[in-house]
């Protein structure tokens, strides 16, 4: 299997069709919480909070953060959820691991135990969890784009956020908070993105202004598949298993 690369897996043909059914979903579906998913993320927001800080100086994050990866992977046995925070060793997070959260959903959609529906919401509760890590324990990037990358940590709440303003008349503005969208009683997920961002400057976020959001949504959608689907140094570690297969896709296989 080792001279299969990602894009020719299995798995990769599920994950981006996911992404395009969560994606049509956002735009076209009333969105729905699933308590038992968003209580996960509560508790381990918990973990983050109470953990203290270590005193102990270190060169770049602190120390502190490992008791809390090494906690979330005491308390949660599946291997997508304990890799969806951060390296324990690197004190690092990015976009691969962000990926595996999402494919931590998909294996739950594909078994039947979390509606589409409520894929959207989960995320946002977990973009939200992951910036409050990042910033107490000051995480690295695990790589960054430079200036031509979104965010040197995170890419799916730019993503899935402009799927969520595709069917709004609305213009971005990089300063502009949108306090005009109330849609889910809060700040859409891509002014969150934009507002709490983790790292980096971004000219990507500078050109798009302006732009139709139909048309940045599809930007997105294949600037993700590119930047994070496609590039070895995201997937070369990637959790194969019962739902997301090595094997060679096939159009029979696809869900």
């Amino acid at each position: 299997m080792s001279d299969i690369s990602f894009p020719e897996t299995d798995a990769y043909s599920k994950i981006y069709e996911f992404i395009l059914s969560v994606d049509e979903c956002i735009k076209n579906s009333t969105q729905k919480t699933d308590e038992a998913q968003m209580q996960i993320l509560r508790d381990i927001s918990g973990v983050i909070n109470e953990t203290e800080k270590s005193q102990e100086p270190h060169r770049y994050a602190n120390l502190a953060a490992k008791t809390v990866l090494n906690t979330i992977c005491m308390k949660y046995e599946d291997k997508y959820l304990q890799n969806s925070f951060g390296n324990s060793t690197r004190l690092d997070y990015g976009t691969g691991h962000e990926l595996n959260y999402l494919c931590y959903l998909y294996t739950k959609y594909f078994r039947n135990e979390i509606e589409i529906e409520c894929i959207f919401t989960t995320l946002v509760k977990y973009f939200e969890v992951v910036r409050e890590f990042v910033k107490k324990f000051n995480l690295e990037p695990a790589g960054s784009h430079g200036v031509w990358g979104l965010d040197d940590y995170q890419f799916l709440p730019f993503l899935f956020g402009s799927s969520e303003l595709a069917n709004q008349k609305l213009q971005f503005n990089e300063f502009n908070e949108f306090n005009e969208l109330h849609r889910f009683g809060r700040r859409g997920c891509y002014q969150e993105a934009v507002a709490n961002k983790l790292g980096g400057a971004s000219q990507i976020l500078k050109s798009i202004t302006g732009k139709d959001w139909a048309v940045i949504n599809r930007g997105m959608i294949r600037m993700y598949d590119d930047h994070v689907l496609r590039r070895d140094v995201v997937t070369q570690h990637f959790i194969y298993g019962a739902c997301l297969q090595q094997k060679r896709y096939s159009q029979e296989t696809l869900y």
